[in-house]
């Protein structure tokens, strides 16, 4: 299944965008490493825009405050 139907819209917008950066070759500067780091980053903030899963993402957010 597509992304196995887990945020299938967000997912899109993820490989959408690093396509475009690929193609643009906007982060061709950097090295290979940032630049997988910076996906990365992009897919984690991507993804946490997914309604469906604000539960799970708050849940971890008070775990982690109230673990400092």
């Amino acid at each position: 299944n597509l992304y196995q139907n887990m945020s299938v819209l967000e997912n899109h917008h993820w490989r959408s965008t690093i396509g475009m950066l690929r193609e643009s070759r906007l982060l061709a500067h950097l090295p290979k490493e940032m630049t997988q780091d910076i996906e990365q980053q992009l897919g984690s903030l991507i993804l946490a825009t997914d309604i469906n899963r604000q539960n799970e993402f708050l849940t971890r957010l008070k775990a982690h405050l109230h673990n400092k």
